[in-house]
């Protein structure tokens, strides 16, 4: 036992003096387990070198030749995919792509512009203004410091403002349309003013009619915001045709049949140009003059036909018959707004004319109930209209 011990002690002072830690059995079965794996690994290697003998280069030589070979390899596959994109790219996207680019120009140019340069000592800083970015359109934006608004001669009113007399510019006598502003915040004020632009950019569109009221320009840089139309009057008071109608200003049913005939040219007109009116009725046609020259008013719901949608149904369709009876029955249901919606409007105005003047004439009568057909197909044309009356 002593002996034993003795060896055991000698082989602990080797190892301590060798440097190397003691390590159990398991560590030992381990470790010959990798060296086996090397072994038969180098021995695959040499099978494999002996059955395909090659021409060995040194080591560096062959790195670099498999890194550049992988970096070309990388390359052509770039190529090729972005090869690939491209061809798969649809025209739309193309398309839209070059918008962007050139919206991004144009911004650029814009902020370019807009940019002031600090002014030198001794320099006037006056002249160092940013120009003006504002969207441009094709009417006048008026000083409504030229304008003389009469606040006690109120033409008319509804929900979308009030109508005044006013004076432009000392010599002109002019309606101005003024926008209602329900409230103090940002979105009402654009919702008011998008409606005076729209409103001026129809009428603008329309161009020059003898039934379309002239326009001077708006007021739309602040509220409140204003529609500057020329002043349409009979002995210098605003009439409709539903009042005129009603006041027997409107001498016989000739005159009634020429003035319900103007009214038809420039709801023709207005289609011929590619606009909707959508809101025909009595109060929205003036007369002017002594003659009584018709004049239609309020392009506020007008459309062009090629952008006009489809309507929000309403929940209780007779009740919005009743209330607003000029309007198609079609565009009550949700349809869409057409010239055949027109034309029932251009029927009711008719028939509604001939009741409150008291007119007889059975062809104006029957013709205008052909406009009522709760079919928009089978509606009488307006071409038609005084022809066959």
């Amino acid at each position: 036992m002593e002996g034993v011990s003795e060896e055991r002690s000698e082989e602990k002072f080797i190892r301590k003096n060798s440097g190397k830690a003691f390590k159990s059995r398991k560590h030992d079965k381990a470790e010959k387990r990798k060296q086996r794996k090397k072994w038969l690994k180098k021995k695959r290697q040499r099978q494999q070198q002996q059955e395909s003998p090659v021409h060995e280069e040194p080591a560096v030589q062959e790195n670099c030749q498999v890194r550049k070979g992988k970096a070309q390899d990388t390359a052509q596959e770039k190529e090729q995919k972005e090869g690939t994109n491209v061809e798969h790219v649809s025209r739309g996207k193309r398309l839209v792509e070059l918008s962007k680019q050139r919206k991004r120009k144009n911004d650029d140019e814009v902020e370019t512009r807009s940019k002031v340069p600090k002014p030198t000592k001794g320099e006037d800083r006056t002249k160092l203004t940013a120009p003006r970015t504002t969207q441009t359109h094709n009417f006048k934006e008026l000083d409504r410091d030229l304008l003389t608004i009469d606040e006690t001669n109120k033409i008319g009113s509804g929900t979308f403002g009030r109508c005044l007399t006013a004076t432009y510019r000392n010599q002109y006598r002019v309606v101005v349309k003024e926008m209602k502003v329900r409230d103090s915040s940002k979105k009402e004020s654009d919702r008011a003013k998008q409606e005076v632009i729209h409103e001026a950019s129809v009428l603008t569109d329309l161009g020059d009619h003898p039934g379309i009221p002239h326009l001077f320009g708006v007021c739309s840089l602040h509220a409140p915001f204003y529609l500057v139309l020329e002043e349409l009057a009979v002995e210098g008071r605003s009439v409709t045709l539903s009042k005129a109608a009603a006041t027997g200003l409107i001498a016989d049913i000739t005159e009634c049949a020429a003035i319900l005939k103007q009214t038809c040219e420039v709801l023709m007109f207005m289609h011929k140009k590619g606009y909707l009116h959508n809101d025909l009725k009595g109060n929205n046609v003036v007369l002017d003059g002594a003659s009584h020259k018709a004049t239609l008013i309020d392009f506020g719901k007008s459309k062009q036909i090629t952008k006009a949608k489809l309507m929000k149904p309403k929940v209780n369709i007779a009740d919005a018959a009743k209330r607003y009876p000029h309007i198609a029955p079609e565009i009550h249901r949700g349809g869409r707004q057409t010239i055949a919606s027109d034309v029932y409007s251009f029927g009711v105005l008719t028939l509604r004319v001939l009741k409150d003047g008291k007119f007889n004439s059975s062809a104006l009568n029957s013709t205008a109930k052909r406009c009522l057909s709760s079919i928009p197909g089978k509606r009488q044309k307006l071409e038609e209209f005084f022809q066959v009356s």
